[in-house]
């Protein structure tokens, strides 16, 4: 090797390390260590899903019930949709928990514990009323 190749070799390695290792640009913002929220996980987390599963089943099991004469809608505002049509009732029926289901997919990351024993207190709170609602109709 040539002594001017060894020099711009070493000026080279040099420059290489004094630039930093990220391709991203250099910004003024504070580097925060939040955690990141991983949609894919929070999303697909089990009392979530159970929670999306339940609230379906109700809102399906409600127009059934309903179209085929063997139930009422308890509740005057779902009621009030169901008079406007089947799609205003799975529209307000929706945006009635899902929500809630994105805001606890945002902050899952940053509360676990919290957003888990939130869910599971939901679940638990919405299987009871529904059991006490709908087999107080039964009897």
């Amino acid at each position: 090797m040539v002594a001017w190749e060894q020099q711009t070799d070493k000026t080279m390695k040099r420059e290489q390390t004094d630039r930093p290792q990220t391709n991203r640009p250099q910004t003024n913002r504070p580097q925060t260590n939040r955690p990141q929220t991983n949609w894919g996980l929070a999303c697909l987390a089990w009392d979530s899903l159970l929670l999306l599963l339940i609230c379906t089943a109700d809102m399906c099991s409600t127009l059934y019930w309903v179209h085929a004469g063997a139930a009422s809608e308890a509740n005057p505002w779902m009621a009030f949709c169901l008079h406007h049509g089947d799609l205003a009732f799975c529209a307000a029926k929706m945006v009635s928990f899902l929500p809630l289901l994105a805001f606890a997919a945002h902050y899952r990351a940053r509360r676990p514990r919290l957003i888990a024993v939130s869910l599971r207190g939901t679940v638990a709170l919405y299987i009871g009323i529904y059991v006490l609602a709908v087999g107080s109709q039964w009897l």
